[in-house]
């Protein structure tokens, strides 16, 4: 959705009583304001989100295609968190669904149970294996 088509939409929520000129006049007001915020500073937008200025740390970055390792600068970067009534709004509670479906529970109706398996014989001990003879001294070598 293209900002122009945000402002037709916002239009159209106000019944057509606000000319698209002044709801874009606005739309860049509010964006400005966001913009202009200074490091650690943030614009709370009730039942939406915040939008909050960081500074990311200076770091080293190693280039694709090989080389030396060159080093990033350290740069303010803008951050977004939705509001919790933003995102319940994008992704509303599933509907509980039923465990079992109810072809499902006609089918395991009508198998027969399965006969108990017989247990098996228990494996017989193996027998203990002899223990090796040591082994003789070997002489010691010559210097």
């Amino acid at each position: 959705m293209a900002k122009q088509d945000v402002i037709k939409a916002v239009q159209e929520k106000m019944g057509g009583t606000v000319s698209q000129e002044a709801i874009g006049k606005v739309l860049d007001a509010t964006f400005e304001v966001i913009k202009d915020l200074g490091k650690d500073a943030s614009c709370r937008i009730k039942d939406f989100g915040t939008f909050k200025v960081k500074e990311r740390a200076a770091r080293t970055g190693k280039p694709i295609k090989g080389g030396a390792p060159i080093v990033i600068p350290a740069r303010l970067a803008m951050t977004f968190k939705m509001a919790p009534a933003f995102k319940t709004s994008l992704n509303p509670a599933p509907v509980a669904t039923p465990a079992v479906a109810p072809k499902a529970e006609a089918k395991k109706a009508e198998k027969p149970a399965k006969a108990e398996k017989a247990e098996k014989p228990a494996k017989a001990e193996k027998a203990e294996k002899p223990a090796k003879a040591e082994k003789a001294e070997k002489p010691a070598k010559k210097k």
